[in-house]
Parts: structure tokens; sequence; C-alpha cells
């Protein structure tokens, strides 16, 4: 989840779709989508920087575990920086890899 961070304050597509699972799908978006959509906010603003905190994960066999976390995101846009604030509960995945995003975003 801290990769996720770095990936997003860096601005890093190639670090980001790393993170997500291959075969990500939730609530109809796929891991081509969920980049997309990365890809957009990245050009819609001229910085990013994003900490999560508050992290709680839970196992739930040897391949599956939830992540319920807390983030800040904030963006730079028109000179000002605006932040959100949000809970989120993404669902994680085990790859050859690691660990990678499967849901949630």
């Amino acid at each position: 989840m801290d990769s996720r961070d770095r990936a997003i304050s860096q601005r890093s597509i190639p670090d980001y779709s790393a993170l997500i699972y291959s075969s990500y799908e939730d609530q109809g978006r796929s891991k081509v989508d969920v980049v997309a959509q990365m890809v957009s906010l990245f050009d819609k603003f001229d910085g990013a920087e994003m900490r999560s905190h508050d992290r709680q994960i839970q196992q739930l066999d040897d391949l599956h575990a939830l992540c319920d976390q807390s983030y800040t995101l904030k963006v730079l846009a028109d000179g000002e920086w605006r932040q959100i604030a949000q809970r989120e509960q993404l669902t994680l995945t085990k790859d050859s890899d690691g660990w990678k995003i499967s849901g949630g975003l």
C-alpha cells in the first residue's frame, strides 16, 4: 500500500500499473479502466500526493486479503493544493510477484 502512495505521489503510471492485479475486475471496471483513470488524474493536475494511514489488513487465506485504510489525496491545480480524505477497503490477491490490488479502487 505504501508503494501505491509512492507511485501516485511520483506520478508513475508504470509503478502504479504494476500494483494492480492482472485480472482486476470490480464494479464492471478492469485493470485497463483503473490505470486509465489514474492517467486522467495525472493529466488534469500539476501534482499529486497520496498518504494512507490507519491501515488494517486481514488475511483471508494464502492468496487473498482485505485492506481497510484511510487516505488523503492532495492534487495541485491552478497553483493551489486541494485535498480529499476518504476511507477505503481494498481487496488484495497474491500472485507470483507478490500482493496486488484486485478490487476496491
